[in-house]
């Protein structure tokens, strides 16, 4: 009995109690009788909960786990109103009764994970749970042997009708199949009555799962199916409670490449299919002129039917070498809010799905969509998330017709255009996609931001990741910061980038110091300094010193350039005063013909004018200095003027042909008659004045 291997263990408040493998005390539970949540791992070699477990009337969730090798018919007599049972990591169980779920009368959900008890034989473990109210299965890695191809060998890789007989009379509302080595599924496996009325949620997550054209079209007619997820990648079981928004953000998926003659196109035409449940075909094939020609063939307008109560659909990985080059038409398709075509080697989007009205969410990843009409997207006007990521987009097109791309858009509020590498776009790009809030631009070719942001008034997340964005321009962070202030927040992804951290971006990087936009890599990027050199942002924290690195030698320059002007300025200002006259003159004579004469344009150096009384002084002394001194001619009336010319005349003649006139002025000037004369006459006179 499983009360003499499993143990006490702590108490909770949560109402959760967790057992080990070891004895217990009798009547442990007396005082739990409020116990919800119980986790029991079992050693022994046969399951069992013994009479004890029945004084929890309230227990609703059972985990097991353990080593224990058979589950019996009785093994779960007394736990039996248990509404969620989890069998986990079971590595040796290899008996597993066919009526031993019999036992639980409320059951609502049940998953197997990681057990190597066969795919089959867990399948046929819910016979007693046919017509019950369960709602929920998982299978999750339920195979008998980690390597994928012992899975043909046992039978598990292939599921049929057969297998699922038990299955499809349950009225399911979700079911998981999560890395169980399924390679085929065959028509009909999935397909029932019961399923047709209950089934809500599929998800089939296999890495080597091929399945079959029948197979799949039966489970999209499935009349109330609202969510399928059939993709050649595993999730954990952690993500089980939220397949589908797990299954959106998966960006890269495990592959398994198969041979191309195993790989059943999708749109291939089977005309025989659904004859057994008299179902309509899901593709209707319509002849047409002038569309497509392949071989000499006829163009082909394919209608694929599905339920119109199907909502999401994710099909990743299950088709090889698809162009839509060719009308496609989804007949049901109504409803449709989200199209997860990721990773399906679709080719030439040439020309737009028809039949989704409604569809919001579109994820096209790891396609090639290097060949794009640019009227692709106008039949989805409602869309709003819109991933086109690793797609191999043209730079030319999408620098030149961006905007056409987008027009019809304008509920876009997620675009993801990473790893394309892109490297022009149009700076309207999104002038009518005013609601776009998250942007992808990571693994392009960005040397910064390539759109015009005030387009973008409600963006609050932007990746520019793996670009090569060397620095953000100042309106743009002008911009970022006003979207900041009305929106709340703003998260700026710049990692992996060479920015730059040169002395032209020093506000750049005091921006990035200061932000309160949200930034990744805690604000440390890397970084080119002015001398080539490797570095990293967060190295200029004290952005004085590469201030003073960038421009202290260029205002030390600067100074020693501004003492320079200042001194020649005050030995200009000193010129001018000091020689004015000769610098107005040589101005005049560069304009003009007017220009002053020199000493050597007269006859005579120095007119000197005396009375006769001062004769001595004049003709001896001062004429001495003059002409051995200053070495100027002089004209002493007594000397040089001829006794036979008029007195007058002769001085008057002197006058004008000397260069400067000197008198010599003392007390006996007045009374000298000739002195007041030529005073009166000069024009440039120098006055010498004798103390008496």
């Amino acid at each position: 009995m499983l009360a003499q291997y499993v143990k006490y263990g702590e108490f909770q408040q949560s109402n959760v109690y967790t057992f080990s493998n070891e004895s217990f005390p009798d009547a442990m539970f007396r005082y739990l009788v409020n116990l919800q949540n119980l986790s029991v791992s079992s050693s022994s070699d046969i399951l069992y909960f013994n009479e004890d477990f029945a004084k929890l009337p309230y227990l609703r969730e059972l985990h097991i786990s353990g080593t224990f090798s058979r589950i019996e018919d009785h093994s779960f007599l007394n736990v039996r109103g248990v509404t969620d049972l989890y069998l986990v990591i079971c590595p040796v169980i290899n008996f597993f009764s066919e009526a031993a779920l019999a036992s639980f009368k409320r059951l609502r959900s049940i998953q197997y994970q990681m057990l190597d008890l066969g795919l089959h034989k867990a399948l046929r473990t819910l016979r007693p749970l046919v017509n019950t109210n369960l709602t929920t299965v998982l299978f999750f890695q339920t195979r008998r042997n980690k390597f994928n191809y012992l899975s043909i060998e046992n039978g598990d890789g292939i599921l049929n009708a057969t297998d699922t007989k038990f299955l499809r009379q349950i009225c399911l509302e979700e079911l998981i199949f999560n890395n169980n080595h399924i390679f085929i599924l065959e028509s009909g496996a999935l397909f029932s009555p019961t399923f047709n009325r209950c089934l809500k949620k599929l998800y089939i997550f296999e890495k080597n799962f091929i399945g079959s054209n029948r197979a799949s079209f039966d489970i999209f007619l499935l009349q109330n199916l609202r969510e399928i997820f059939i993709a050649h990648s595993v999730i954990t079981p952690t993500m089980h409670n939220n397949v589908r928004k797990v299954f959106k953000l998966i960006n890269a998926f495990d592959n398994f490449t198969l041979d191309a003659s195993y790989q059943e196109n999708i749109f291939t035409p089977y005309y025989q299919l659904f004859s057994k449940q008299n179902s309509p075909l899901p593709f209707e094939f319509k002849f047409s002129k002038n569309i497509y020609r392949e071989r000499g063939s006829k163009s082909t307008e394919i209608t694929i039917v599905i339920s119109d109560s199907l909502e999401y659909i994710a099909l990743s990985s299950l088709a090889n070498g698809l162009y839509l080059n060719v009308p496609v038409k989804i007949k049901g398709g109504e409803n449709l809010i989200s199209a997860n075509l990721r990773n399906n080697g679709i080719h030439q989007f040439l020309i737009p799905i028809e039949g989704l009205p409604k569809l919001r969410e579109l994820y096209l990843s790891f396609n090639d969509v290097s060949i794009v009409s640019r009227d692709i997207l106008d039949s989805y006007p409602n869309l709003e998330i819109l991933y086109l990521d690793n797609c191999n987009l043209s730079s030319a097109v999408m620098s030149e017709y961006s905007h056409r791309f987008f027009r019809r858009l304008v509920n876009l509020t997620k675009l993801d255009l990473s790893y394309n590498a892109l490297d022009l776009f149009s700076t309207v790009s999104f002038l009518n996609n005013r609601k776009l809030a998250y942007l992808n631009l990571a693994g392009n070719r960005f040397k910064d931001i390539p759109f015009d942001l005030k387009l973008t008034p409600e963006l609050r997340y932007l990746d520019m990741r793996q670009n090569v964005v060397t620095a953000v321009s100042k309106r743009d962070r002008d911009i970022i910061e006003d979207n900041r202030e009305c929106l709340g927040s703003f998260q700026l992804f710049l990692a992996d980038n060479i920015l730059s951290c040169g002395c032209e971006h020093i506000d750049f990087l005091q921006w990035l110091q200061l932000t309160s936009v949200q930034l990744d890599n805690n604000r440390n990027f890397t970084c080119i300094n002015s001398e080539g050199v490797l570095t990293y942002t967060l190295v200029y924290l004290q952005l004085e010193d590469l201030w003073r690195q960038c421009w202290g030698r260029w205002f030390l320059n600067f100074s020693f350039i501004l003492l320079f002007v200042i001194v020649i300025g005050h030995l200009l200002v000193f010129l001018w005063v000091k020689n004015k006259t000769v610098i107005i003159s040589n101005v005049f004579q560069f304009f003009t013909n007017l220009r002053l004469k020199k000493v050597s344009d007269y006859r005579y150096g120095v007119f000197i004018g005396y009375c006769n009384c001062d004769y001595q002084f004049a003709c001896v002394t001062l004429r001495e200095y003059i002409e051995e001194k200053l070495k100027l001619t002089t004209f002493l009336q007594d000397r040089d003027l001829l006794p036979s010319s008029a007195v007058s005349e002769g001085i008057m003649e002197a006058m004008t042909s000397s260069y400067r006139i000197l008198l010599v002025v003392n007390e006996n000037f007045g009374s000298c008659s000739l002195c007041v004369q030529l005073f009166i006459l000069s024009r440039q006179i120098i006055l010498f004045v004798l103390s008496s």
